[in-house]
């Protein structure tokens, strides 16, 4: 019978296993710091355009800046940490300066509904009113009081119905024609001095017209108008103006007003001059009416301010106990009515403006972001009152999309807010309408929950930042209100370009610490060339979790700028000027230990005998495998390894593979489709006469969390042929890489943390010499050691192996060729009828 297999991986033994050793200069990748042009990165002239301190993200500007341009909403999307924000800002940053006259920005107040008190209504001004207008009411509530408390109170709602000047002038009109001949005629009206029509003076005189009249009787041409006091009542706005004396000058009849004599030179000229008086003295009432109506015709084009101060007018006028003078203007102390003090101050309360939007203080247009997105934070709140003593429009707070109104608003962790459906909701109507209700009650009731604010405004561009799972979130009306899509990218291309961007970068963080006045006792020194160059490598690194090889950097920026802060840091303690290569990895070292504690403790559970995983001898049915999990928060990646069990026996009833992970649900899709893959593997490779003869067990030992990936299908090939086969796995090795159905190795993501991992744990426990991982062929450009690692491994103190086939794994853990191992497994399971099988 003939035993078909896969196809044998070309390298056979030939020195023992050191010809799939890696050598070192493939693993590591120095960056050259004389090729900057530097002393330190003080030196660096910041780019002309903000936005270019953002760097390998070309398309993903060009898209937001056309979005921006558009005035629509954009969503970018991409890692964690790539400057999503920051570009946002930036480009916010530079619109709300290139638009800042362009736009005439509004503040927006609440007030009192007298109409429905749960429905606050919006007041918009146009900025700075907004304080201006909220000082004026409080002058209003002082002021109405004494107007309306008038015998007449009609002239104050004249005054805000008609305008000042109309209303006065109505009511100067009515006071002339009800006023007494001898008020009218001897009110005075003008100084004369020097000589003219009156005998000469001494001092100044005031002449009232009674004497005008007197005197120009005397004058033969002259002759004063009959009934001349009729003809005044019925212009009292202008005395002056009135035609009071027909005079014969030059044979010519003239009909002359007291101006006009000046002009006949009845006076000399020069010598008249209006007395600046009231034609009414001036009361206390008037005067407040005076500055009643100066504030009304400062907002006389608002039709809204104008509806809202006549039913301010018409509540006082009903609530007239509010006003007795006792204890004050509210009579805090008075209770008159059967008013409580706190109750007269809450009805009082109803006499003022919420300035919910100030944009006073802004040097251009408004730029907010949402950090942590939550209802109050986004929508704004009706604040709780247990005792509902404050009136509705006093207890609300803006959103952060109203205070944005006009400008750009940057949502952070947009997911979050699409997963509260009260925030998705109102997204939506904001999206559609650019204005919104404030409302009450969002998050569970409370004395609030009745209150719902007249819509106000919220027209602004909005940016949404996002991770790749926001996917899952968009549904199609979310989608389209956010036409443009901007996908950033985690790593670009490690180009002298980009390494400079680097070093812009490191001062443009440097720079934004020091700037901060509570830092002015901390500044930070700046970077040296080797520092850089440094921190580049470490870029080159980090831009490896996702298999990119060493011609990448990562575009992720959080842990590098968190990097540079730590190295100035560190400088900045030791009192250097420059912060040098030596800080820069003592920053990661730091970084890596604080942020690592799970790993830690794996590390020490292991070596303290709480989780079985040897590093030394050889056992059968167990390989070490590599696995890369995240902090319970998710903040950082780090290798862990864990142990793969076999199991396989003889069985007439039962036979294929059994996985515990995938038996009790703790198998995803990809580890489960990987199992499928090795069941192809092995069916291929021994048929069913082999395979329906054999019952096997996998599991991951001591874990109990849910599995993922396919990176541990060759430890598991391997477990699963050491225990059919009866052959110790060395223990000193661990594996990873997927495979397909014919045994050729694939590549993996997180070949540089599975490294670290089971470096880490070997060196916790004494490093022999003879330790190692074995990783796929194809991932051996993504390899980027650290430094302590590559000094290690230049030892010969560690060793990693490179592979292209699954039997080459075999042959170092097993210490097997390919042949001889299947020789071994086949007749451990064929039948015995008297001939051997024939292999191929």
């Amino acid at each position: 019978m003939e035993i078909k297999h896969p196809k044998r991986g070309k390298k056979r033994m030939k020195d023992g296993i050191s010809h799939y050793r890696i050598n070192l200069k493939d693993l590591i990748w120095h960056a050259d710091p004389t090729e900057f042009k530097f002393k330190s990165t003080a030196d660096i002239i910041p780019p002309q355009n903000p936005i270019d301190i953002v760097k390998g993200q070309e398309k993903a500007k060009e898209i937001l800046l056309t979005a921006i341009k558009l005035r629509e909403n954009a969503l970018m999307y991409g890692p964690p940490g790539c400057g999503k924000s920051l570009l946002a800002k930036t480009v916010a940053e530079q619109f709300s300066k290139e638009n800042t006259h362009k736009v005439q920005l509004e503040d927006q107040l609440l007030v009192h509904n007298f109409e429905n008190e749960w429905e606050p209504m919006v007041i918009k001004v146009p900025t700075p009113l907004g304080k201006e207008f909220r000082k004026d009411i409080l002058t209003l509530r002082d002021l109405l009081p004494t107007l309306l408390a008038r015998d007449d109170k009609k002239v104050t709602f004249d005054v805000i119905n008609k305008g000042y000047e109309e209303a006065v002038s109505e009511e100067l009109k009515e006071s002339y024609s009800t006023a007494s001949k001898k008020k009218i005629m001897e009110t005075p009206i003008m100084r004369t001095q020097h000589s003219g029509l009156f005998s000469v003076k001494t001092t100044t005189e005031e002449v009232s017209l009674k004497r005008i009249l007197e005197e120009c009787e005397t004058i033969p041409s002259f002759r004063v108008i009959d009934d001349v006091e009729k003809a005044l009542l019925n212009s009292p706005d202008d005395v002056l103006n009135t035609p009071i004396i027909e005079a014969e000058m030059e044979g010519q009849t003239a009909f002359l007003s007291i101006k006009d004599l000046t002009l006949v030179g009845v006076y000399p000229p020069n010598s008249l001059r209006i007395k600046q008086s009231s034609k009414s003295p001036k009361t206390p009432s008037q005067e407040n009416l005076e500055n009643f109506g100066k504030i009304l015709d400062k907002y006389r084009s608002n039709n809204k301010i104008i509806k809202y101060i006549t039913l301010m007018a018409e509540d006082m006028q009903q609530n007239p106990a509010l006003f007795k003078k006792s204890g004050g203007l509210m009579g805090m102390f008075g209770g008159e009515g059967g008013m409580q003090p706190m109750e007269k101050k809450a009805m009082m309360d109803k006499y003022t403006a919420n300035l919910i939007v100030d944009n006073s203080e802004r040097k251009g247009l408004p730029i907010e972001e949402v950090e942590h997105p939550s209802v109050q934070n986004i929508l704004g709140e009706a604040g709780h009152d247990p005792y509902n003593m404050r009136p509705p429009h006093t207890r609300v707070k803006a959103g952060k999309l109203h205070r944005g109104n006009s400008g750009i608003v940057i949502i952070d962790e947009l997911i979050v807010a699409l997963q509260e459906p009260a925030i998705r909701n109102y997204l939506l109507t904001i999206l559609q309408e650019k204005k919104g209700r404030i409302a009450g009650g969002s998050l569970g009731g409370g004395t609030s929950a009745g209150i719902e604010t007249e819509p106000a405004d919220a027209d602004c561009i909005i940016l949404g930042c996002a991770n790749e799972d926001i996917s899952k979130y968009l549904t199609p009306k979310i989608s389209r209100r956010f036409r443009h899509k901007v996908e950033f990218q985690s790593a670009m291309e490690n180009t002298p370009q980009a390494r400079i961007g680097y070093a812009e970068f490191v001062k443009y963080e440097i720079d934004q610490h020091n700037k901060l006045p509570k830092n002015a006792e901390n500044q930070f020194p700046h970077f040296s060339p080797e520092a850089v160059a440094a921190l580049i490598e470490l870029g080159v690194r980090f831009a490896q979790t996702t298999s990119h090889g060493k011609t990448k950097l990562t575009n992720i920026l959080d842990p590098i700028g968190g990097i540079v802060k730590q190295a100035s840091s560190l400088a900045a303690t030791e009192k250097e000027g420059l912060v040098s290569r030596l800080h820069v990895l003592e920053a990661e070292k730091l970084r890596t230990t604080s942020m690592a504690q799970e790993q830690d403790e794996r590390i020490k559970s292991i070596t303290e005998g709480l989780i079985l995983l040897d590093t030394e001898g050889g056992k059968v049915g167990i390989v070490n495998g590599l696995t890369v999990t995240t902090d319970k928060i998710g903040l950082v990646a780090f290798g862990l390894p864990v142990r793969v069990v076999a199991t396989a026996s003889k069985s007439t009833k039962d036979h294929g593979i059994s996985s515990a992970e995938k038996d009790v649900g703790l198998g995803e899709k990809i580890h489960n489709k990987a199992l499928h893959v090795i069941n192809g593997y092995f069916n291929n490779a021994y048929g069913h006469e082999i395979m329906g003869k054999c019952y096997s067990t996998i599991s991951f030992a001591q874990m109990y969390n849910s599995i993922d990936g396919d990176s541990a299908s060759i430890a598991t090939i391997i477990a699963l042929k050491s225990a059919m086969s009866k052959t110790p796995v060395k223990q000193e090795f661990a594996v990873t890489g997927s495979i397909n159905e014919v045994g050729e190795v694939q590549p993996i993501g997180g070949v540089n943390e599975k490294i670290e991992g089971f470096y880490r744990l070997c060196k916790e426990k004494g490093l022999t010499g003879e330790q190692g991982v074995i990783i796929p062929k194809s991932n051996v450009k993504d390899v980027m050691l650290s430094e302590e690692l590559a000094k290690d491994y230049k030892a010969n103190k560690f060793h990693i192996y490179g592979i292209s086939h699954v039997d080459e794994a075999e042959e170092i853990l097993l210490g097997e060729k390919g042949e001889s191992l299947d020789k071994k497994i086949i007749e451990a399971y064929q039948e015995k009828k008297g001939e051997q099988p024939s292999l191929s």
